[in-house]
């Protein structure tokens, strides 16, 4: 509705407009009650700064591009086209540079508390826009209502592990268990498969229906990725890391011949990315 109402002159260009603020409106209200009930998930304490922060920062950013569009060249004129470029681009920041940083943090803190403390969540009912929403909140270890839920998906991921061991370094105590989950009870003590992610890197996509029907044969739901050629393979692989990784990248032999720095394996390798 923006782009429509820079487009348009006359009274078009403020019905655009008002329809944009109505959809916005709606949008506000929503993300009200995600921030609401993710606040009361987190860990107490900079865990719940963080998400206050992310709160403030999407409501002050995007509430800026409203305003410069009413005051700058697309709206009445009453800025120049060179204060609202600045004045944008500081918004962008804000609502995605900035924001996007503070929710890398929120996940590090997050991390940080189960390895300190555990994985221990209570449930709790509360109002949430009018709405009765059952929320699963970390606690500490004294809390009677918590229940302690298992590490091993997190145990299988290297950025955890490393952290784990980095405060032990720093002589924090780690209650989360880090090593990977296994079944001793069963016949031979085999491995208990978690869901997953895995991205496949193939020089053509001929064999991405093959994989896909033998992973979901599992009895574990795992996420396949199909990766074309060698820069989206590594572009996949940087976007994983951003939504917690993947577990491992599946390399088609025909790249598995180059194992030059240009390689596509040397290149997963030098991202700390593990390799099949």
């Amino acid at each position: 509705w923006g782009v429509s109402a820079a487009m348009t002159t006359g009274y078009l260009k403020w019905v655009f407009f008002g329809i944009g603020l109505i959809y916005g409106s709606n949008t506000y209200f929503h993300a009200a009650k995600v921030y609401i009930e993710g606040y009361h998930t987190v860990p107490k304490g900079r865990c719940r700064i963080i998400v206050r922060s992310m709160a403030y920062c999407f409501y002050a950013a995007w509430t800026m591009f409203p305003i410069l569009f009413l005051l700058g060249p697309e709206g009445l004129g009453e800025m120049s086209a060179y204060m609202s470029t600045i004045l944008t681009t500081i918004a962008d920041i804000l609502s995605k540079q900035i924001w996007g940083l503070l929710g890398h943090h929120l996940r590090v803190s997050i991390y940080r508390h189960i390895l300190i403390h555990g994985d221990i969540r209570k449930t709790t009912i509360m109002q949430v826009g009018g709405e009765e929403v059952e929320v699963e909140e970390f606690v500490d270890a004294d809390d009677e209502d918590g229940v302690e839920q298992s590490t091993s998906v997190l145990a299988n991921r290297e950025s955890f592990v490393n952290m784990g061991e980095n405060l032990k370094k720093q002589g924090v105590e780690v209650r989360a268990k880090l090593e990977p989950h296994y079944d001793h009870e069963a016949a031979g003590a085999g491995v208990v498969i978690e869901a997953g992610r895995i991205i496949l890197a193939v020089p053509d996509m001929s064999m991405v229906d093959f994989f896909r029907a033998q992973l979901s044969q599992l009895p574990a739901p795992i996420e396949l990725v199909p990766a074309l050629g060698i820069d989206n393979a590594v572009q996949l692989v940087q976007q994983a890391a951003a939504l917690g990784g993947c577990d491992f990248v599946l390399v088609h032999p025909e790249y598995l011949k180059d194992m030059s720095p240009s390689g596509l394996v040397t290149k997963l390798r030098m991202l700390g990315q593990r390799v099949c």
